[in-house]
This record gives C-alpha cells, structure tokens and sequence, in this order.
C-alpha cells in the first residue's frame, strides 16, 4: 500500500466463527468434504482498484473460542 495508490487488498478476520452450508455457497460446484464443518475466519471487505466491491461487515460476527484458527 502506497499514499496516493489504489488498494487492491481484503481485509481479513481471524477471529469469525461460522458454519460451511451448502446452500450459503456461491460456486455452482457443491462437491466439498467441509460442507458442516465449524471454521474460523472470513473476509469482511475487499478493495479493488481503491474502491470496496465486497462489504461482508454487516453480517453477525461470533468470536471463536481459541485464536488459532483451529474453531476449539
């Protein structure tokens, strides 16, 4: 990141505790072991060119109970 540069970048948090469901996913391919699994960590925000084209913010954030990313 540069002053005056545009931002190509996402902003992370590790500490967001979610459950994967099939019905919650995006792709068109549901083929996945970890549809079920308890995971750690998602994306809040992604900045492209300097401008936010995905704002996951608003969504109810659980912390998890180790910070390892282990979801323990």
């Amino acid at each position: 990141l540069s002053i005056g540069e545009q931002a190509d970048i996402c902003i992370f948090d590790p500490a967001h505790h979610w459950q994967l469901k099939a019905e919650k996913m995006v792709s068109a391919g549901r083929n996945t072991p970890f549809i079920g699994w308890e995971l750690c960590g998602r994306v809040t925000h992604t900045l492209l060119q300097g401008r936010v084209v995905y704002d996951g913010a608003s969504e109810a954030t659980k912390e998890c109970e180790t910070g390892d990313g282990t979801g323990g």
